[in-house]
């Protein structure tokens, strides 16, 4: 933060270097205590809490502003908003925290319908949400240089018989939502002519080269 605050910094002295002092306004608050301040120590001060906050609200900026919205945690982007104002004595309007709570529901609503994660945004490592074994089940999908597209099943599957018999373990926490998982994910790998690797299966694994080799 500190080359940000700088260049703020030095931004807000130029456009105060030709203030006449006896034209400055009133100065609130804080700004003026017992003991007292020269009025040029007053806008120099004021210089530094403008460029703290400029250089705070271009962090702000930098890490939110252009991501995918699943990228971003509402509830996270809030707080530090919220907590930015109280930094600097900015009062928020209370429409404002109405329209983010009305957000963070949103938020929720919005991972249900499209929960998958495209964690570089090019597509080569997706996490696609395939719930039914456990409630938060995900399998992870990665484009390799060379092997090409592959499906981590994760507990999708624990055999390779299942992908054709349709058949679950007893132990699913929802059976009727894996079936509806693995439809999804057999045809996202249809789709992407990927493979399908079944951890828990002891062929494929007995195939998979082991560390400290690797897969390109």
């Amino acid at each position: 933060m500190n080359a940000a605050r700088e260049e703020m910094l030095a931004r807000v002295r130029a456009a105060t270097a030709d203030v006449v002092l006896q034209d400055l306004p009133p100065v609130p608050r804080d700004y003026v205590r017992r003991g007292g301040r020269s009025r040029r120590e007053v806008v120099e001060l004021f210089s530094r809490r403008v460029a703290d906050y400029r250089a705070e609200v271009a962090l702000l900026a930098e890490k939110y502003l252009g991501r995918p919205l699943k990228e971003i945690d509402l509830s996270a982007m809030l707080r530090d908003l919220v907590q930015g104002a109280t930094k600097y004595g900015i009062e928020i309007p209370t429409d404002f925290m109405m329209v983010g709570k009305a957000l963070m529901t949103l938020e929720g609503i919005g991972k249900q319908l499209d929960p998958d994660l495209d964690v570089f945004g090019d597509g080569t490592v997706v996490v696609k949400s395939a719930p039914g074994h456990t409630p938060g089940h995900q399998v992870l999908f990665v484009k390799l240089p060379k092997r090409g597209p592959v499906v981590l099943a994760g507990d999708l599957y624990h055999y390779p018989e299942e992908r054709a018999t349709g058949r679950t373990p007893t132990f699913e926490f929802n059976a009727e939502q894996s079936a509806v998982s693995r439809k999804k994910i057999e045809a996202f790998v249809k789709q992407n002519k990927a493979e399908l690797w079944i951890e828990h299966d002891i062929a494929t694994h007995a195939k998979l080269p082991k560390a400290p080799a690797f897969i390109e």
